[in-house]
């Protein structure tokens, strides 16, 4: 068995419907810690949503950190399952019922027991929002590009563990470049005598990189929908995201 695929199952633990799943364990411990994973994961798409609805940022970190606070209690999660299709438009949903129900009401950093998720930095969340494209996409729009940029991070992270694993970090960080079909700010000649390797070694690695990165995506994507033609689909509107 190929060695990547034996370390597969573990690439993306915190991305899974396994992980809603997990959130309606009846261990409260599992329950939460589930949930601190779903927020650790998405907390910056519904960040970006709240933002956008015109939201300052303090508001949009309390609407945050309320909506996963509130997440668990309000038991949506107990009807959510894989085939019901993809976890993106699941919870794109359930946050858009969220910041309705909290029209009026008191700031959502009220609720929740006074839980705070500790994955949220409110410094970090500005700093990535400052950075979107000035445009007038629609809150559902920009969720979706920041769904599609957390989901990148993380495989391009998982592929450089897997490098990393292989005693390759020093070539995953010359190749790294080349990850996009039409990237590279070096020659392949140059990065050749970087590494001491020909132009035609450098082609091949880079070529395995592309390969391995496109399996990897397809594997995250694949735990977010519920068959391999909505992965397909899925994959076709998260590019379509940062047209």
């Amino acid at each position: 068995m190929n060695s990547d695929s034996e370390h597969a199952p573990d690439l993306f633990p915190n991305t899974r419907w396994s992980l809603v799943l997990r959130s309606r364990s009846d261990s409260a411990n599992e329950a939460l810690k589930a949930l601190d994973d779903l927020c650790s994961a998405y907390w910056y798409p519904v960040y970006a949503y709240m933002r956008r609805t015109s939201a300052s940022p303090e508001d949009a970190e309390d609407l945050t950190q309320g909506y996963f606070a509130d997440l668990l209690n309000r038991g949506y999660l107990d009807r959510a399952t894989k085939e019901k299709g993809k976890l993106r438009a699941f919870l794109l949903a359930d946050v858009k019922l969220f910041l309705s129900n909290q029209r009026g009401r008191q700031r959502a950093a009220r609720r929740g027991g006074g839980r705070v998720i500790e994955s949220f930095d409110l410094a970090l969340a500005e700093q990535r929002y400052g950075v979107e494209p000035v445009d007038h996409n629609s809150p559902d729009q920009l969720f979706d590009r920041a769904w599609a940029t957390t989901l990148l991070t993380g495989v391009q992270d998982a592929l450089q563990r897997e490098y990393a694993r292989k005693g390759q970090q020093s070539m995953f960080e010359v190749l790294q470049q080349f990850i996009a079909w039409n990237a590279g700010e070096e020659s392949y000649a140059d990065v050749a005598a970087r590494l001491g390797k020909t132009i035609s070694d450098v082609k091949v690695s880079v070529h395995r990189m592309r390969k391995r990165y496109r399996a990897l995506l397809e594997q995250e994507v694949a735990d977010t929908v519920s068959s391999p033609e909505e992965a397909a689909h899925e994959i076709e509107l998260l590019a379509a995201a940062f047209a």
